[in-house]
């Protein structure tokens, strides 16, 4: 078991550190840029900083205990 659980620790780490990335990129584009390509760098960097928000290991193991239903609505959301 605790292999399984290792190895879900460092796949939800890998998928923070890929949206980290991601919101970097766009901080950088936010930076460097003007007009609506700055307006959509700047809604990615949100999008990136929330998924590496939510992908973080502490946070999914909040929100693992409440089940399927919590997947349900958020898919939904």
């Amino acid at each position: 078991m605790g292999k399984v659980m290792m190895g879900s620790l460092a796949l939800s780490w890998s998928i923070a550190a890929v949206a980290a990335l991601v919101a970097a990129v766009s901080a950088v584009r936010v930076v460097t840029t003007r007009g609506e390509t700055r307006f959509a760098a700047g809604g990615e960097l949100l999008m990136g900083l929330c998924m590496a928000l939510m992908a973080l290991p502490a946070t999914v193991a909040w929100y693992a205990g409440h089940g399927m239903w919590w997947v349900v609505a958020f898919t939904l959301v």
